[in-house]
């Protein structure tokens, strides 16, 4: 039975690393049998109660990468409904540090430059930002930023 007085479900908020190394962004590619199975997204994953964005970031790269990020600077946010969730993908420009990126919690992961994004299918979640990053390079990555 529905509740008339509970309304919508608060969002869920997800980390979404743009980890860009040497002109390269790091994409992960979902498992079979995970939703939107063989799509690829910015790694991350759902943030625990109490837990800072930027540390939710670093877990979640380490547990499903191996590799060690330093988030730098927040891009953007998106809401995207997820069946009856709505989930909210917090996007962090982060640098990586230390480790060769494997694919530990994803089919696959690779390495794609700006002029590269295009060609790969995205979940729905990012495809938008990642629109809006090659689209407006300059914007989020300055002349004279570590990119």
């Amino acid at each position: 039975m529905i509740n008339p007085f509970s309304g919508p479900p608060a969002p869920i908020d997800v980390g979404c690393a743009v980890i860009l190394h040497q002109g390269r962004f790091l994409l992960s590619q979902r498992k079979p049998g995970d939703s939107h199975a063989g799509f690829w997204e910015f790694p991350g994953g759902t943030r625990h109660a109490g837990e800072s964005l930027e540390d939710c970031l670093v877990r979640e790269i380490i547990e499903e990468t191996g590799i060690l990020i330093r988030p730098r600077r927040y891009l953007t946010e998106r809401r995207y409904p997820c069946g009856e969730k709505v989930l909210c993908l917090h996007f962090v420009y982060c640098d990586k540090i230390f480790g060769e990126a494997v694919a530990k919690d994803s089919y696959r992961v690779a390495w794609a430059g700006f002029e590269e994004l295009t060609r790969y299918a995205f979940v729905p979640g990012d495809l938008d930002v990642v629109r809006e990053l090659t689209l407006k390079k300059a914007h989020y990555f300055p002349a004279g930023s570590r990119v």
